[in-house]
């Protein structure tokens, strides 16, 4: 918990009471303002080390403002910012979760599209062959049963 001073004054962590630990100052002072902010930190390479001040590589972190309710204004009076640092592991095994099954689902779909437009082709194109079949067979028994046009008009 952070008063006006960006000071540290209660942790879980006796070591950081007193201290003025935070990476993102401007995000703190947006909070001490009224605004909720969050702030993504994203993974550090292994030989980068994370000094005083800088939160836990691969973590979340929340600022929310603590309001006065008895003072004249409330939404206006913040009188602390609550700092919360969350491991974004199990929001990231829920995504990747939702993305396979998203995967799964559209190739599902596309497979049983692809299934559904081949039989669809493949019965026109059966009854295509069979249409020109008959068509070729019956230009055949025209052409066979035609009357010589030397009979026509001499009978």
């Amino acid at each position: 918990m952070f008063n006006h001073d960006n000071v540290i004054v209660w942790s879980d962590d006796p070591t950081l009471v007193g201290t003025q630990r935070t990476g993102h100052l401007d995000h703190l002072t947006q909070a001490m303002l009224g605004e909720v902010q969050a702030v993504f930190n994203p993974s550090r390479p292994a030989t980068e080390t994370a000094g005083p001040g800088h939160p836990l590589s691969e973590s979340i972190e929340c600022y929310v403002p603590v309001f006065d309710h008895n003072a004249a204004v409330p939404e206006s009076t913040v009188i602390a910012v609550l700092s919360l640092y969350r491991d974004p592991k199990d929001l990231n095994q829920t995504i990747q979760q939702g993305l396979f099954l998203l995967w799964a689902v559209i190739g599902c779909g596309g497979l049983v599209l692809f299934l559904a437009l081949y039989k669809l082709f493949s019965m026109v194109y059966s009854r295509q062959k069979t249409a020109e079949s008959k068509f070729s067979k019956l230009m055949l028994e025209h052409e066979t049963h035609r009357p010589d046009p030397e009979d026509v008009g001499h009978g």
